[in-house]
């Protein structure tokens, strides 16, 4: 079955302790299912404790018809989303096992790491959103996202902020 998984404990030949098949079938890929895929992977590695996990693209890209650049924003971007957790107000954090994850591949382009990259801050904003999303009304107010944008244009040169008032607002 497609996606059907299988953990190896100690697979020979291999440094690994652990090596994680997930079966991508032999029909082509698409889009929507390397991310399932991804997602897949991602929720493997948490739910076994994993400290580092790698993931091989070449055999990927072999089963869709999509450029390695797109490969690799989107696992960076997927793999941040599956590793997400909101835990501000809890007085134990999350702590994640896993510390390292490693893109396999045998392609040099120079644009992969600027995908990389991409997939990177993509994977920033989204956990931003969702942490913006996740503050309880009373601490998530006009007021506070205010500061929140400054902040973010603080940090980051290009970004340019612009408050309005409540009058600016029902103008609009």
């Amino acid at each position: 079955e497609r996606f059907s998984t299988a953990l190896l404990h100690a697979p020979q030949g291999l440094t690994a302790k652990r090596l994680l098949l997930v079966n991508i079938g032999s029909e082509p890929l698409t889009r929507s299912q390397l991310v399932k895929l991804f997602e897949k992977a991602a929720q493997h590695t948490i739910q076994c404790g994993a400290k580092s996990a790698a993931l091989a693209l070449d055999d990927i890209q072999r089963q869709a018809d999509i450029s390695r650049v797109w490969l690799v924003r989107e696992a960076v971007r997927t793999l941040a989303a599956q590793h997400y957790r909101f835990d501000a107000y809890k007085s134990k954090k999350a702590e994640s096992a896993l510390k390292k994850w490693q893109l396999l591949s045998s392609d040099s382009n120079p644009k992969l790491k600027q995908a990389l990259a991409e997939g990177i801050a993509i994977g920033a904003g989204q956990s931003l959103a969702r942490d913006l999303g996740n503050q309880p009304p009373n601490v998530c107010h006009p007021l506070w996202l205010a500061e929140q944008a400054k902040a973010l244009a603080h940090h980051y040169s290009k970004l340019k902020v612009s408050i309005i008032s409540a009058k600016q607002a029902e103008k609009m």
